[in-house]
């Protein structure tokens, strides 16, 4: 056998294969089956990237599989497929709309992680050091249109938690969006952005009665996903700044 690939990052997938023969992954003619796994007999590794987004709207919860040998999967919880990013969400940076979206979209640093992903995984090819196994985002219903668990919030439970849902100033999903209908006839992916609701000064105020107390938590919370290889120096140092720069409990 040849090896013409070193290892392989499957990043924000949906629940079925790529088909040889079918034009799209749902042709009528020749469907593709929902749940396809990483094989494990691969020879080389694999890190399979995933945001809530792509659980909740490309359904690709229904692929979940254990990690093996040559297989690990990340799932961020709190991120959409697409996104348009921000480190704190608050008045002084408030979110954006996206492509023509009806309402803000997610915000969460999605790019972030797939850094991260791509780092650990030439180091798992050249150095043969085996990334974690991410902790899973916690599931209800798998049936149900968002089959994610939420904490009180609105925030996913489970799966790495960016510091925007351990030091929350908003609620951030990855479930289908819509579009803003502009009659352009223009095909809109924002059933892909997600959505962040941020909260209002009334919850931050209750959250967070002084700066120091949110840095603090957004610090703490960066600090340990660097730790764990979720996040690497350059964009831990840009979230950390963003929070001491913000006004949340000011």
């Amino acid at each position: 056998m040849t090896h013409l690939v070193d290892g392989y990052l499957v990043h924000s997938r949906g629940a079925n294969p790529a088909g040889l023969t079918a034009d799209r992954l749902t042709s009528v003619s020749d469907p593709m089956p929902t749940g396809a796994h990483i094989r494990t007999d691969i020879d080389v590794p694999v890190l399979d990237l995933q945001t809530e987004g792509d659980m909740a709207t490309l359904r690709s919860h229904l692929a979940r599989q254990d990690p093996h040998a040559h297989f690990r999967r990340w799932e961020i919880a709190g991120a959409a497929h697409a996104e348009v990013s921000r480190w704190v969400i608050s008045d002084a940076s408030p979110p954006d709309t996206g492509p023509g979206c009806a309402t803000p979209v997610n915000a969460a640093p999605h790019h972030a992680g797939a850094k991260a992903a791509l780092h650990a995984l030439v180091q798992w090819v050249r150095e043969d050091i085996v990334p974690p196994q991410s902790p899973a985002i916690e599931l209800g219903d798998f049936k149900a249109a968002d089959p994610i668990v939420r904490d009180r919030y609105g925030n996913a439970r489970g799966g790495i938690r960016l510091p925007q849902l351990e030091a929350p100033t908003a609620t951030l999903d990855g479930r289908r969006h819509e579009s803003l209908q502009d009659g352009s006839g223009v095909r809109s992916f924002c059933f892909l952005f997600g959505h962040t609701v941020p909260f209002s000064p009334e919850r931050l105020a209750a959250l967070y009665t002084t700066q120091t107390e949110f840095v603090s938590q957004f610090t703490d919370a960066v600090e340990n996903l660097e730790q764990k290889g979720y996040l690497l120096r350059p964009e831990a140092e840009q979230a950390k700044t963003a929070a001491q720069n913000s006004r949340i409990g000011q």
